[in-house]
């Protein structure tokens, strides 16, 4: 190939290039999916195998749409590598949870629910709460939690507890 073929050529590559990353980035806002971390967890022991857990969440959503909740799902991680999954509590239960045990301390945050709107560009705390099968001890030496949030349209993005 000549000299001018391949500058011409390198050119072109370039041109494309371009043109790609310009798509790619004038399209990220339209990817549906929350960013976000667990900024505490609380427990409380109610049975020898059932423990309640109140988990503190922030969320972003950086997308150009609103993300409507349809499901959360908790699961636990717990030392010796099984996975266990937790039983939501809703938001009337978990007012009454925390008006009667004082020791789960005050409550931070609005209850996450079913259609709740984070709008485009918000970021928000919410908590959950759920009832996990196995003792304190086992829920307060976890691996981790994994919060998944389920979007009416069908996404899905996941919280994970950095511990």
């Amino acid at each position: 190939m000549s000299r001018q073929s391949l500058i011409f050529f390198g050119i072109g590559l370039a041109v494309i290039a371009a043109a790609v990353t310009l798509m790619l980035w004038s399209n990220k806002g339209s990817h549906l999916v929350l960013q976000g971390k667990i900024l505490k967890v609380r427990t409380l022991s109610l049975e020898p195998d059932a423990t309640i857990a109140a988990i503190d969440f922030r969320v972003t959503n950086p997308s150009n749409f609103v993300y409507m909740i349809k499901d959360a799902v908790v699961r636990m991680d717990t030392a010796d590598g099984k996975t266990i999954d937790a039983d939501t509590i809703s938001r009337d239960d978990t007012d009454r949870t925390f008006a009667y045990y004082h020791l789960l301390g005050p409550k931070y945050n609005q209850t996450l629910i079913e259609r709740d709107r984070i709008e485009p560009h918000q970021t928000t705390d919410r908590m959950i709460a759920v009832r996990i099968p196995a003792a304190a001890l086992a829920v307060d030496n976890r691996k981790g939690l994994h919060l998944k949030l389920d979007e009416m349209d069908g996404g899905t993005s996941e919280i994970r507890e950095q511990r």
